[in-house]
């Protein structure tokens, strides 16, 4: 099968060294990735994801992150390409939603408590100017964010993330329901994995920083 080569850009406002250097440990931290190159003076990585959920769907995984300082000095502009090879292209859709309107869910564990995943994700997304967010639920530790402006929306309508974090049931950390809903502008899309799994990512370096 065709490898698929998507990429991803997005702004951050903390600056490349200290997001390269992040990025990294949790990486380090991650037994479900193995490092195939890195360059910290261009501040990029290559990994493989080895041992996942995903590769139920995926032949092969690698990412590629650049991280660089943006123009006007104000944080940095993370790149992610993919280079990836399905094993099939089947994907669930939602019956009760038009065909170009997709539905996915991933569930997964993380080590740090609920409440301080929670919070770091939100403290997150309050910093970012490219999604605002539709509802939050403190008690229930559960948000819905909207995709406002992104390179993501060259190919989509709309894209909605909905995050639950709950303790895990034995008492260890926290358990992490997203859901990720997107209308697609055309189903000619290389792959509608990448922006997902980027978000599964992002939990790993908010786990990671929680507990250095």
């Amino acid at each position: 099968m065709a490898l698929n080569e998507p990429t991803h850009e997005f702004d951050v406002k903390s600056q490349a060294d200290d997001l390269f250097k992040d990025f990294m440990k949790a990486i380090k931290d991650n037994d479900e990735v193995e490092i195939e190159a890195e360059d910290w003076e261009k501040r990029e990585l290559t990994i493989n994801v080895i041992s996942s959920e995903i590769l139920r769907k995926y032949k092969t995984f690698k990412l590629t992150a650049t991280i660089t300082p943006r123009d006007d000095g104000e944080g940095s502009r993370v790149k992610w390409t993919g280079k990836i090879e399905k094993i099939s292209d089947d994907f669930h859709v939602d019956p009760h939603i038009s065909n170009n309107t997709i539905s996915r869910t991933v569930e997964f564990n993380r080590k740090s408590p609920a409440e301080e995943l929670f919070k770091a994700f939100m403290e997150a997304v309050k910093d970012d100017d490219e999604v605002e967010i539709e509802a939050e639920d403190w008690t229930n530790r559960k948000t819905t964010v909207n995709l406002i402006s992104s390179v993501i929306l060259r190919n989509y309508k709309t894209f909605k993330i909905t995050i639950v974090v709950t303790p895990s049931e034995d008492g260890d950390g926290s358990h992490v329901k997203l859901t990720v809903v997107f209308g697609k502008i055309s189903g000619d899309i290389d792959d509608d994995y990448l922006p997902f799994n980027t978000a599964a990512y992002l939990f790993k370096m908010l786990d990671a920083k929680i507990l250095k």
